[in-house]
């Protein structure tokens, strides 16, 4: 299990809860957006490359996020979360994703840990640990 206070993103200077990140294969470490909201989890599709991921043949989905539509190819890649041990997650390489953080979401995230937010006191915190049940989708 692992405890992430809330941080500030953006530009709104709102405490929000995130989790660092880290790519097998890949250096550096990565802002995540915890979104119980959001479909699923999305990162740069420029990142495939580097991470060693062919996304010619992946599944392709597409969302709208705003008032911009974007097109994401489905792929599993290892992502740790804080020191937790790294885990194998399906998770949407979008184009045009430029945001200061990444997007988890419910695949690629809350199907993989289980996940609380605390907000009522304090600067907030975000709560992860392995979950006993992984969801798997048909």
């Amino acid at each position: 299990m692992a405890d992430f206070d809330f941080q500030l993103l953006g530009p709104s200077g709102q405490p929000m809860p995130v989790v660092p990140i880290r790519f097998s294969g890949l250096p550096g470490r990565y802002i995540g957006l915890v979104d119980s909201g959001a479909a699923g989890t999305r990162i740069p599709a420029e990142l495939a490359k580097p991470l060693g991921i062919d996304l010619d043949d992946a599944p392709t989905e597409r969302f709208a996020a705003g008032a911009k539509e974007y097109v994401s190819k489905l792929a599993p890649v290892e992502l740790q979360i804080g020191k937790m041990k790294p885990r194998t997650m399906t998770v949407a390489f979008t184009a045009g994703w430029y945001q200061s953080h990444f997007l988890l979401g419910i695949r690629g995230f809350f199907d993989v840990y289980a996940v609380t937010i605390n907000a009522a006191k304090g600067p907030g915190r975000t709560s992860v640990r392995s979950a006993r049940n992984q969801y798997s989708p048909a």
